[in-house]
């Protein structure tokens, strides 16, 4: 009963020793890997929502963008134009130089536009001026109309340019991340489970002497309950 007594212990010891330096060698281990994995897992975030944003910028590159061809709108400007210049003199001075005005400015400001609008107001329904003031203005409407689309569509074209210049980059970049973390990691997968496996076979032996050491130490006359740790 003494040798297999001591032959347990023994095996208990060794095992203990083994287990305890398998187990840190796999934590430590499994600790650098989830680190360089939460890497992995916030360059895999970045590089998914930097492609949601390349798509959209891709889009908007495809969209139909060209300049808008004005000229029927500007010859019905001019017409309306030599319509109020011709219909203009029997207006107040006053109201002649407003239009004057007017038609030199290419887009009519806040002001410009009430004082207009108060003048015209003023002159009778079958006034010639009104009727023509009022074909400029909706003339003028529909050309502004036009271009400002174009103005929007041209920014929206360099916004998507430079969206999806800075889009590519960050995939890159992602990239770079995810590379580097998988060099930077110490032990593949299936190394670290070659060695959790190797360290829990070791921790079984552990547990198993642990076990027959005490089973042991309950049939001999001992009973210091030191032998069993």
């Amino acid at each position: 009963l003494g040798k297999k007594t001591s032959a347990a212990r023994n095996q208990k010891n060794t095992s203990k020793v083994e287990f305890e330096r398998l187990d840190g060698e796999y934590r430590q281990a499994e600790a650098l890997n989830a680190n360089q994995k939460r890497r992995i897992d916030a360059a895999k975030t970045q590089r998914k929502m930097a492609q949601r944003k390349l798509d959209e910028a891709e889009d908007l590159l495809e969209m139909d963008f060209s300049e808008p061809d004005t000229a029927a709108l500007d010859a019905a400007i001019a017409n309306a134009e030599t319509k109020v210049e011709a219909a203009k003199g029997d207006a107040p001075p006053s109201t002649q130089k407003l239009i004057d005005v007017w038609l030199q400015e290419k887009q009519a400001g806040p002001k410009l536009t009430a004082a207009l609008e108060e003048e015209q107001a003023n002159l009778g329904d079958e006034s010639k001026l009104k009727q023509a003031m009022i074909e400029l203005k909706e003339a003028k409407s529909r050309r502004d109309s036009i271009v400002r689309t174009y103005l929007d569509k041209k920014r929206q074209f360099g916004m998507a340019d430079q969206q999806a210049a800075a889009a590519r980059a960050e995939i890159d970049s992602a990239k770079s991340i995810m590379e580097d973390a998988e060099k930077a990691m110490t032990t593949d997968s299936s190394s670290l489970t070659k060695m959790k496996e190797k360290r829990d076979q070791y921790e079984a032996v552990y547990k198993a002497a642990s076990a027959e050491l005490e089973k042991l130490l309950s049939q001999s006359d001992t009973s210091d309950p030191e032998e069993v740790k």
